[in-house]
């Protein structure tokens, strides 16, 4: 048997053990693209899957603005709170963050592996969500560079 085939059942697996939904549809849609032979949608997925899921992630955040859920007064109010100035800062630190992360797969695409692993850790044991890999990614990049500082 396949190496490929052993990874998606052994994420399969894991999936159903720890109930992540997430892991499961995501190991039978690679399993499916895999015995169908359908290589061009796996690499348009190692290509592009990243910022493919990111708009879709945008996606799903921005649709409360656009359903009118949320009211201009309500989005104004909001931002006189501590909580909501705590958020903005957040969201500009994640996307820097992030962003070093992605940098530094460009350059250790190999880091993926200990990434993915750490993450379904989080997922199965620590009721984690998918995102794990970039924010992981973000945080490799911040813990090299402290340790490159401090052995330099």
């Amino acid at each position: 048997m396949k190496t490929g085939y052993i990874f998606l059942f052994i994420i399969f697996s894991i999936g159903l053990l720890s109930k992540s939904d997430l892991l499961v549809i995501a190991s039978i849609i690679l399993f499916f693209l895999k015995l169908t032979k359908l290589d061009n949608a796996l690499v348009i997925l190692d290509n592009l899957g990243l910022k493919i899921g990111l708009v879709f992630l945008l996606l799903s955040v921005l649709v409360p603005l656009i359903d009118e859920s949320l009211s201009i007064k309500e989005i104004i109010k909001s931002y006189k709170s501590i909580l909501s100035f705590f958020a903005l800062i957040s969201g500009i630190l994640a996307t820097k963050v992030v962003g070093a992360g992605i940098g530094l797969l460009d350059e250790e695409p190999q880091l993926i592996i200990g990434m993915l692993f750490g993450s379904i850790i989080g997922i199965v044991f620590f009721g984690g969500v998918p995102v794990g890999p970039l924010l992981a990614a973000g945080l490799t990049a911040i813990f090299y560079h402290l340790y490159s500082l401090v052995i330099n």
